[in-house]
């Protein structure tokens, strides 16, 4: 089977759907010795997928710009598409027109959900593509249970072709955490834009008495509406307590979430929440809001908050940073949730969609 994984609209570095396109394929192809997968994406990010097996081959456009993108994806792609078996698109839309069989993974729906941090325009164009791609696509992927409902609410015409399909985590759990003595920091993982709350964050640190050298690592790239982080930051006495990183690889991110206190995920909003069991792999304790996909990666092992209660998150802060026994419990507990999450299964459970529709 020759198939192609669309990721056309990842941005310069991996993030979420990029680590999902890349450990789907690495697990697809031990199930069938004769499968062939091409990538495509674009020429930003096409060297961060490290494959040197034969069988995958990266196709990568040079146009950068959104919309010229688009108009590759839904109105010069289907022609192209006419060679493969199946069409895997990951980006919660496949293309409008064409033959070639598609599934579609959607993570999430934010431009129904969380409509403020869309244009008009881009919500409606969103909108418009998801149900339209998703009408002609012969089956689509809901990355949990949160996504799947929330497809059946917003797209009621694709209700019947949802089966949810967990990701794994990109971890293998294998390492131990730094011992409790020595970790010093909490850590936050996301673009940076207001539905992560990074804000919140940063006022439950402040408030933090417990720990009041214990600093917050800050990962992920630039999102939008963040100008006035920096000044928060230095009213809310900050100064010197808060790193950003920006995108790191995953080695150095393993050993971020090793030496954390906890990973605090306040998002109001995720489609799942890939960074939960992520740290819960590697033995980080976790603060989670009490919402969306967020209850199902948390499952029982995470700390829930109410979502944007600054002093339930630094309250959980204090504990953990103080209490090393509750610590060691949530890390067995997170062990153990994590490990219900496998790109093995991630990969059979996909490999039998595609052979039942194609």
């Amino acid at each position: 089977m020759r198939i192609c994984v669309a990721a056309l609209f990842l941005q310069d570095h991996l993030g979420g759907i990029g680590v999902y396109t890349r450990e789907l394929v690495r697990h697809l192809l031990p199930l069938d010795g004769d499968l062939e997968i091409d990538i495509l994406t674009h020429a930003g990010i096409a060297s961060g997928f490290g494959f040197d097996d034969p069988r995958v081959r990266i196709i990568a456009l040079w146009p950068r710009k959104r919309w010229i993108k688009l108009i590759y994806w839904h109105f010069i792609f289907p022609f192209r598409a006419r060679k493969y078996e199946l069409v895997h698109a990951v980006g919660n839309m496949g293309f409008l027109w064409g033959k070639t069989a598609q599934v579609i993974t959607i993570h999430d729906a934010y431009e129904k959900v969380s409509p403020d941090r869309f244009s008009w325009l881009k919500r409606s164009m969103m909108g418009f593509a998801i149900n339209r791609s998703g009408k002609k696509a012969r089956a689509i992927i809901a990355v949990s249970r949160n996504t799947a409902g929330d497809v059946r609410k917003f797209y009621p015409a694709l209700a019947g072709k949802v089966s949810v399909i967990y990701s794994g985590g990109r971890f293998s759990g294998q390492g131990a955490p730094m011992p409790f003595a020595s970790r010093r920091h909490f850590l936050f993982v996301g673009t940076l834009e207001p539905g992560k709350r990074l804000l919140d964050a940063l006022r439950a640190l402040a408030l933090l008495r417990a720990a009041p050298d214990a600093k917050l690592i800050v990962v992920g790239a630039k999102g939008w509406r963040q100008n006035g982080i920096a000044g928060q930051i230095q009213t809310l006495g900050l100064d010197g307590r808060v790193e950003f990183k920006n995108y790191v690889g995953d080695p150095e991110l393993e050993s971020l979430y090793r030496g954390s206190l906890a990973l605090l995920q306040l998002s109001s909003y995720e489609g799942f929440g890939l960074p939960v069991i992520e740290a819960m792999a590697c033995g980080c304790p976790v603060i989670a809001a009490r919402n969306s996909g967020l209850i199902e990666a948390g499952g029982d092992a995470a700390a829930f908050i109410e979502t944007g209660d600054i002093l339930q998150i630094s309250a959980a802060m204090a504990r953990l940073a103080a209490d090393e026994q509750y610590s060691e419990r949530l890390i067995a507990l997170g062990r153990r949730q994590a490990a219900r999450f496998d790109w093995a299964a991630t990969a059979k459970a996909t490999w039998d969609i595609y052979k039942r529709v194609t």
